[in-house]
Formats: C-alpha cells, structure tokens, sequence
C-alpha cells in the first residue's frame, strides 16, 4: 500500500496540471484563479 501513495498523489498532480491548463485555455476560469498575473501583464503592456 505504501508504494500506491507516492502514485496516486502523482496521478492527482497530472490531473490538477492539466486540469489547470485546460481551464486556462478556455479562457474565463484562470482570470479568477491568477487574477493578479493578469492585471499586472496588462499594466505593464499597457494594453492587452
């Protein structure tokens, strides 16, 4: 049973990153998530 934790957080990790980036891709969810990575790549552009 030992062995089945250290892959069971890995699988969990993998789930969590690619769920990330899929929400991340459509959009809408990650401006909620990272909101201030957004504003402040906006501020220093300027613009979009």
């Amino acid at each position: 049973m030992a062995s089945a934790v250290p892959f069971l957080l890995s699988l969990i990790g993998v789930f969590l990153v690619a769920w990330f980036f899929y929400l991340w891709h459509e959009g809408a969810p990650p401006a909620e998530i990272l909101p201030d990575v957004r504003e402040t790549r906006w501020d220093d552009n300027g613009h979009h």
